[in-house]
C-alpha cells in the first residue's frame, strides 16, 4: 500500500493535470468548486489530504470523475 504522502502527491498531480486540461487557473477552480485558491494549491502540491467531499467538489467543477482524480492510488 502506498504511503499517505504518496497518495497526496498522486492526487495533487491528477488535480493539476485536470485543471490545466480544463484551462482553469487555481483561482478559477476555487471559484467553480467553492473552495479557496489556497486549498487548491495545497492539494496540487500534495501538502494536504483532501476529503472526499473536497474531491467531489473539485471533480464536479472540472467535469471529471473521482476515479480520474484518484487514478494511480490503488
Amino acid at each position: 500500500m502506498k504511503s499517505k504522502e504518496e497518495i497526496q502527491s498522486i492526487i495533487g498531480i491528477n488535480v493539476k493535470r485536470a485543471r490545466e486540461k480544463a484551462g482553469l487557473s487555481q483561482f478559477d477552480l476555487g471559484l467553480e468548486s467553492d473552495l479557496h485558491r489556497n486549498m487548491i494549491d495545497l492539494v496540487e502540491r500534495g501538502q494536504t489530504m483532501p476529503t472526499v467531499y473536497t474531491l467531489i467538489k473539485i471533480a464536479k467543477a472540472l467535469e471529471t470523475s473521482l476515479a480520474e482524480l484518484t487514478k494511480g492510488v490503488e
